[in-house]
């Protein structure tokens, strides 16, 4: 009962985040020249929960300095959208009726055609990165995720033992050997990356590789039908083993999936202001990290 006590008053606790707008990346040597780069759109079209001038922002700023080029989208992606276009970024989707309403049922803002297009741009070539974090979120963006053989679990993953952030370490192999924990070399290698909750998934798609998974025995997937909403008829399932990022080739393409959003944006957490995301103190290869996905996204990492 006390378990439960707890986890219903997580959201007051843990939901206090603000932007850190004061954050600035790190980058002496710029990947391409400046508005050179490839051309990352940014879906805004579907109730996300980060956008450009939002939580995106912090993040936004630093591939600009890094050569990429940036645009948006507001309207229903088409095959037109997507020209020209080497990086499709989705972050949080929502449907309208969960904009003020995270509670079941979490139905998809994608329509029917916008998930083909989609993927055919994928496998023709395209690049997609897909975010979708806890609940509802994992929910909305799940049928778009089904296509390429990727289960979203619409849910919490929270380590029972820490109720702290998700940390993915080479020590114990919850962090994966890939181009993108590798980098281009020993300075951008990546040992340690953390999160903050967000939901894990699976996959039988044998070419998309793990790069982060749950590996604590602690580790419970929360599914509940209210976000933040937790009581003894709550569904759970061990986490263990489940994932929260991996990446791979899909047809021509590339696609990386990440089960939380916190690594999209830089945010200070609560009263004391705690820095989760690429402004993270705590585990400083976050930032590294996510240029990493962004250049394995380019085809810069092979």
């Amino acid at each position: 009962m006390m378990l439960f006590w707890i986890l219903g008053y997580c959201e007051p606790l843990f939901g206090q985040q603000l932007i850190d707008s004061l954050f600035v990346g790190n980058i002496q040597e710029p990947t391409y020249s400046f508005g050179k780069g490839p051309t990352i759109l940014l879906d805004e079209a579907h109730h996300n929960g980060m956008q450009l001038n939002t939580g995106f922002k912090p993040l936004s700023n630093v591939l600009i300095k890094d050569g990429f080029r940036i645009k948006t989208i507001s309207s229903t992606i088409t095959e037109n959208a997507l020209k020209n276009v080497n990086i499709l970024v989705i972050i949080d989707a929502l449907a309208e009726q969960n904009v003020d309403h995270w509670e079941l049922p979490t139905p998809s803002p994608f329509t029917e055609k916008e998930i083909e297009i989609i993927k055919h741009w994928v496998f023709d070539g395209g690049s997609l990165l897909l975010v979708a974090d806890h609940m509802p979120f994992a929910g909305a963006s799940s049928k778009l995720a089904k296509q390429f053989n990727v289960d979203f679990i619409n849910g919490f993953a929270i380590d029972t033992l820490e109720w702290d952030i998700n940390k993915f370490n080479r020590t114990d192999n919850s962090l994966k050997d890939h181009s993108i924990t590798r980098g281009r070399d020993s300075s951008e290698t990546i040992n340690e990356i953390s999160t903050y909750f967000g939901q894990g998934f699976s996959t039988t798609n044998k070419n998309l590789k793990p790069i982060m998974v749950f590996q604590d025995e602690n580790m419970i997937s929360y599914q509940p039908k209210k976000a933040w909403r937790f009581n003894e008829d709550t569904t759970t399932v061990l986490a263990k083993g489940l994932l929260q990022g991996l990446a791979g080739e899909f047809g021509q393409g590339r696609i990386v999936v990440l089960g939380d959003s916190s690594l999209m944006s830089a945010h200070l957490i609560g009263k004391k202001a705690r820095p989760i995301g690429i402004n993270s103190v705590e585990t400083k290869d976050n930032f590294q990290f996510v240029l990493n996905i962004f250049h394995w996204l380019s085809r810069l990492l092979n």
